[in-house]
């Protein structure tokens, strides 16, 4: 599992961690490996706003692939963004180098999630993207 850490400072990082017990039906016990964070604040980024890691998946070259919700730039002048990380093995990230989805208009992305949506007749779903803002309001791509 990814999540958001952050320290006194609350310099947010990405963290992982594994289930103690992958047979435990609710997951109760986690164990945080001492190489954390998987992914570390980014020099352009908001001290405060990277955060939030999707569901990971698999993309059709064999990577892993995360979205991170960030404010790139400054608190005055700084982009929403979802940012796009991707993987061979699940531990070192490497970042796309385009968002996304970038707004101005947006003070910060939360949660961003790619998912498929099956439509009435369709095999396989269509990839659709939602994320919501501070505001209330969400974006579909």
């Amino acid at each position: 599992m990814l999540y958001t850490g952050g320290d006194a400072d609350r310099v947010q990082v990405q963290n992982i961690a594994f289930a103690k017990n992958p047979a435990d039906p609710l997951l109760r016990e986690w164990v945080k490996p001492a190489y954390n964070p998987v992914i570390p604040h980014p020099a352009d980024v908001l001290f405060n706003q990277f955060r939030d890691p999707s569901t990971a998946w698999v993309g059709s070259d064999g990577m892993w692939r995360i979205l991170v919700a960030a404010q790139v730039g400054s608190n005055n002048t700084g982009i929403a963004s979802t940012l796009v990380y991707r993987s061979k093995d699940f531990r070192h990230w490497e970042r796309n180098a385009s968002p996304l989805y970038t707004s101005r208009a947006a003070g910060m992305v939360e949660c961003p999630d790619l998912f498929p949506v099956a439509e009435p007749g369709m095999e396989e779903g269509r990839l659709h993207y939602a994320a919501g803002t501070a505001s209330g309001a969400v974006r579909h791509v």
